[in-house]
């Protein structure tokens, strides 16, 4: 009769669905797993802002960090065009 699927067909279906909603729910408790083996930047005993303060120093250096070498970049930058114009004119 028609276009209707036969039974195999759909078993086959349900059966490759059922395989890859399998491999998504692995992948997702192997993350948990993971993620319950990593270290964080903070100590859970610690109340209020004190529980950040390796995350906070950490933040602080990379902020002091940036302006440093923003500072080099926009020197060198500086530099060169000044180096360039010189030639130009």
């Amino acid at each position: 009769m028609g276009s209707s699927p036969t039974w195999r067909a759909i078993l086959a279906h349900c059966s490759l669905l059922d395989e890859k909603m399998n491999r998504v729910s692995r992948y997702f408790s192997e993350v948990w797993a993971e993620l319950r083996k990593a270290t964080w930047p903070w100590d859970p005993k610690e109340k209020g802002f004190a529980r950040y303060k390796e995350l906070s120093d950490a933040t602080t250096v990379v902020f002091i960090a940036m302006i440093i070498l923003a500072a080099f970049t926009s020197t060198f930058d500086f530099v060169m065009r000044m180096f360039f114009q010189a030639f130009i004119r």
